[in-house]
């Protein structure tokens, strides 16, 4: 095999290195060669370029070969080195082949030098191939030692029992070194619920060959409990015997406690879909109720004996709209106006409410570990929030007791701050509501924030409390846990976002048109029968022409029919066949977009499915409406 041979020649004598490199001009292989004279040039050639071999004299005057030998041992390359030379002492030849230089010719029997120059191409080669070799087992071995050491808890156990290897996780977690390990047997260290004799896994994997994995609750030397699984595959040698099992421990307990978790945020998130559903639902009925309830009463005189039983359906209705909210609040899908509240603030002047809802044989009790307490939320939903924390712990305490109201300050950016919830590192409010009462049961526990769930004698409870500030503390991006024992009391923690947001001072008022009749031509887009029909009472009977569709499709053809267009178009967004922003885009298309839209829905404007950046408040209706609101919103578009 030939290949190109890069050669550095030191020699000062030109006639020399011409007799040389024509010697060399004989070697099987193509050689690329450099000449250099002097020490200066030699460390040059060596720092800027690689060689396959050098020649060098021996005696260069005021430097030697061994000196110029030196300075490439020094570069730590292996380069083999051969000196060339006139006449050296059998002395200076010893002291060289031991200093390492590889070979030594006389400068009278060149012909020793193409042979030599092939036996240390060769031994150069076998040389980095063993170098190459060794650094890939080094760096082989050292991976597996990290790789061993990186994983979790894990073990290889001799058949007698016995540990041949630990790592590094299995001593932390155990509690013990290695060297107390490797003296104890495998069960005395892993303190497992079987022994050799009574369903030992170890001997089920010398019998099948195949892994087995158990789980089992531990106790660490520190007297630690984890839930883990086990694995136990069969530890194999060369001539496929074998000859133990490599054990690897997973701790399952936090994986375990969040599958619960999970399944019951998406029990609760089915719930929230479902109940946001229903109250979209029920805010079309109101519509309907409140409406034609307002417009009774309006044609009452308030001597007219039936004007009192319409004022109790109003305030009834009224109420339900309150529990949709509620239910809206619940789902998630309702978004109410937000703000800056020192939650301190808000907690002292809710005391004397407090106080008279939990009674006076419960004593209100308020820490507070800080002078503000921001947050940024909607102050009725944080009123709900406490309220119903209070109403819940009057209820578990029906001799007395003491009901405790917390709050202090967490940072979970700094570093050894415990962040179960794993919430964006950043301060958090937390307040703690505590109470002396019966406690809940384990069993029930995942259960107290679901819609409708109560322990409550019937009558009693709507089971919509709890729910309900489960909802609000998710919307406000905050996290509720709860820590109880039977007989021993009941904790709720409470984490919201620290606000940054200052307090405002000037609420926004609205203000309203006086004159809400009209002449304009209005289409009414509602699937609901009742609600089309409330309606268009209400507009007709303010003076305005009413042409009704159940669908955006039946819209689309009625425009198409009519030559003249009308002033506005009045549309629910959620219908069968076709829905109202579907029926505004058609428009579109039809360059029909000059017409004004008022679009109407039972659920928020927020809620993911209806986010659409055509449709703000000024454009948008919430239902359940009155007729007033009705008015003024189509009023403040005509006149647009």
């Amino acid at each position: 095999m030939t290949f190109i041979v890069r050669i550095l020649i030191l020699e000062d004598r030109e006639d020399d290195y011409v007799l040389i490199k024509r010697t060399l001009g004989q070697s099987i292989h193509e050689t690329v060669i450099k000449w250099v004279k002097t020490r200066s040039e030699f460390v040059e050639a060596l720092q800027h370029n690689s060689w396959d071999v050098i020649l060098s004299d021996f005696d260069l005057g005021t430097f030697t070969g061994l000196d110029a030998f030196n300075l490439l041992k020094q570069t730590r390359k292996d380069v083999p080195f051969i000196l060339i030379s006139g006449a050296i002492g059998e002395e200076y030849a010893v002291n060289a082949m031991r200093a390492g230089v590889s070979d030594y010719i006389l400068k009278g029997d060149l012909t020793r030098l193409n042979p030599a120059l092939e036996r240390e191409l060769e031994d150069a080669i076998i040389r980095k191939e063993q170098v190459v070799s060794e650094n890939k087992f080094q760096e082989s071995q050292l991976e597996l030692t990290q790789i061993f050491n990186s994983v979790g808890p894990m073990s290889v156990i001799s058949l007698d029992y016995k540990f041949k290897m630990v790592n590094d996780s299995f001593c932390n977690f155990y509690g013990y070194n290695r060297d107390e390990i490797m003296k104890l047997d495998y069960f005395t260290i892993m303190k497992v619920p079987f022994d050799e004799d009574n369903g030992c896994p170890i001997k089920e994997v010398l019998k099948t060959k195949n892994t087995v994995d158990r789980e089992y609750t531990f106790i660490s030397r520190t007297n630690e409990i984890f839930h883990c699984l086990l694995s136990y595959s069969p530890f194999i040698d060369s001539r496929n015997t074998i000859i133990g099992c490599v054990v690897t421990i997973t701790d399952v307990s936090q994986i375990r406690s969040l599958e619960n978790q999970l399944l019951q945020s998406q029990k609760m998130e089915a719930l929230g879909r479902f109940a946001g559903g229903i109250a979209h639902d029920f805010n079309n009925i109101m519509t309907v109720i409140l409406g034609f309830s307002q417009m009774i009463s309006s044609s009452l005189s308030d001597s007219d004996s039936n004007k009192e039983y319409i004022d109790e359906i109003l305030g009834a209705a009224n109420r339900a709209g309150a529990l949709t909210e509620q239910i809206l609040s619940f789902s998630r899908k309702k978004k109410l106006t937000e703000q800056s509240i020192d939650l301190i603030q808000f907690i002292q002047d809710l005391e004397k409410i407090l106080q008279r809802m939990i009674g006076e044989d419960i004593e209100l009790n308020t820490v507070f570990s800080c002078d503000s307490a921001l947050i940024f939320a909607n102050p009725t939903q944080i009123e709900q929030v406490i309220l119903n924390l209070a109403t819940n712990a009057r209820d578990a305490m029906p001799e007395g007791g003491k009901f405790s109201l917390k709050i202090d300050i967490i940072d979970f950016s700094i570093e050894n701050k415990k962040n179960h919830f794993k919430l964006p590192p950043q301060k958090y409010i937390h307040l703690q509501a505590s109470d002396t009462g019966c406690g809940i049961k384990n069993e029930l526990k995942n259960r107290i924030f679901e819609p409708f769930f109560t322990t409550k004698e019937r009558g009693k409870g709507t089971g919509l409390g709890l729910s309900t500030v489960y909802g609000i503390i998710k919307q406000v991006k905050g996290v509720i846990d709860v820590f109880s024992e039977e007989s021993m009391g009941t904790t709720f923690h409470i984490y919201i976002p620290y606000s940054l947001k200052k307090i405002s001072s000037n609420p926004t008022k609205l203000v309203y048109r006086d004159q809400l009749n009209g002449n304009e031509s209005i289409l009414l887009v509602e699937d609901e029968s009742s609600v089309q029909n409330f309606t268009k009472k209400i507009l007709e009977k303010h003076g305005y022409e009413v042409t009704s569709a159940e669908n955006g499709i039946e819209a689309l053809k009625i425009i198409e029919d009519l030559k003249n267009p009308f002033d506005l178009i009045l549309s629910d967004i959620i219908m069968p066949k076709m829905g109202g922003m579907k029926l505004f885009e058609k428009l579109a298309i039809k360059k029909k977009n000059g017409l004004k839209f008022l679009f109407m829905s039972g659920y928020d404007l927020k809620t993911s499915f209806l986010a659409d950046q055509r449709i703000n408040e000024k454009s948008f209706l919430q239902k359940p409406f009155t007729s007033h609101e009705l008015l003024v919103k189509m009023r403040k578009i005509l006149d647009n």
